[in-house]
């Protein structure tokens, strides 16, 4: 979908607002010749605080690896001084990079930046030229990327789950909504599976019945 709007695949794996990343996601990420990697929330943890903001994130295997960076702005930046300039400050991988990417707009929302916000950002990009706050500039998460990657050896590598000390569960009253959403899986589990078993190997396309399903599972609507 993203190569019809766009004319190509993203080459960054956009997730800003998800709770942990399993240690196997370097190796997909890499099978899938996707070679970046932006999230956030990771930097939410309340006890041991995550040490990177860019980094190679390694998979099990020692070989399959992506580029990751964690937003130090978040993900749903509203274009003020202060956070630009908190940015620039908390950017632990300054000393080999210094850019980090700042993601504007009510992302909860699925919206974009508001007039205000752009205003601001085109003011950030002329007022202060970098002399009392770092200098700003609209881009893409790929060209940030690849400016990124041009210093890929010199960053550090971490190897390992990223687990989130923070949101432990989806937790619901309606209990259930998660219900069905568990028989709804099964269901699609058990009609692959018995094909499988009756030696029916002529594929299914149920990658609608997957994708609404997947859909559902979306952490502020599991909880009803």
């Amino acid at each position: 979908r993203i190569k019809a709007i766009r004319g190509s695949v993203s080459d960054t794996v956009w997730i800003p607002d998800v709770f942990g990343y399993s240690q196997c996601l370097p190796q997909i990420f890499y099978l899938a010749e996707i070679p970046n990697f932006f999230t956030t929330k990771i930097l939410w943890s309340t006890i041991t605080k995550f040490p990177h903001n860019s980094f190679v994130w390694t998979g099990p295997d020692g070989e399959s690896e992506v580029l990751a960076h964690l937003g130090v702005a978040g993900y749903s930046g509203k274009v003020s001084l202060k956070e630009v300039i908190i940015g620039g400050r908390n950017y632990k991988q300054a000393d080999v990079h210094n850019e980090v990417l700042c993601p504007s707009g009510y992302g909860d929302g699925g919206g974009g930046p508001s007039e205000d916000q752009i205003e601001r950002s085109l003011r950030l990009q002329t007022s202060f030229a970098g002399d009392l706050s770092p200098a700003c500039k609209w881009g893409t998460s790929d060209s940030f990327f690849k400016r990124l990657a041009s210093v890929k050896d010199e960053l550090p590598i971490y190897r390992g789950e990223l687990f989130l000390e923070y949101h432990r569960a989806v937790h619901t009253t309606q209990s259930d909504f998660k219900k069905n959403l568990r028989n709804c899986e099964r269901a699609l589990q058990t009609r692959e599976a018995m094909r499988v078993i009756s030696a029916n190997y002529t594929p299914l396309n149920m990658r609608e019945n997957w994708e609404r399903y997947l859909f559902a599972l979306f952490h502020d609507a599991t909880p009803g």
